[in-house]
């Protein structure tokens, strides 16, 4: 979910956070801050605030050479979409950052960004038009190169 889901459907859009949807039980959800202290991959991880502790937890877990915090948002359970199983069951896999990445199917990535935020409707009516033109065979952007506007040079030009 979030910004680099919404990259990879092809659209250009910037982030400072990773989105992730995922299924643990209680006991590992309230252990997640010492889980990703022990990881190699974080210095310092800082739990942030959260309006639904059960459900959603915020992590800073570094900084960005602009000094804004770099943070990962991690939900168990999402009052706007279905419960993990049925997400996973219509999600998507496909390349990004070189590596195969696992990002919710277009539609449930539309249902999690209908929230109060603008830059989340603007994301939705591009992600929208996505999603309508791969319903109607254009090539997915994300996967296909940007045709030029003209293929060719006009003979003589």
């Amino acid at each position: 979910m979030g910004g680099h889901a919404v990259r990879y459907y092809g659209i250009d859009r910037s982030t400072v956070d990773f989105d992730l949807c995922v299924a643990v039980d209680p006991p590992t959800w309230l252990g997640l801050g010492t889980l990703l202290s022990r990881s190699p991959l974080f210095v310092d991880v800082i739990e942030g605030p959260s309006w639904r502790q059960d459900a959603f937890r915020r992590f800073v877990v570094g900084s960005l050479p602009d000094g804004r915090e770099e943070r990962l948002e991690l939900w168990r359970r999402n009052h706007l979409l279905a419960p993990f199983e049925e997400l996973a069951a219509r999600s998507e896999e496909g390349p990004y950052g070189g590596e195969r990445i696992v990002f919710l199917g277009i539609d449930d990535l539309i249902r999690s960004k209908e929230t109060e935020r603008a830059d989340a409707w603007r994301d939705i009516r591009l992600l929208e038009e996505t999603a309508a033109e791969r319903r109607i065979g254009f090539p997915f952007r994300a996967r296909s190169r940007p045709r030029p506007f003209l293929a060719s040079p006009r003979p003589g030009a």
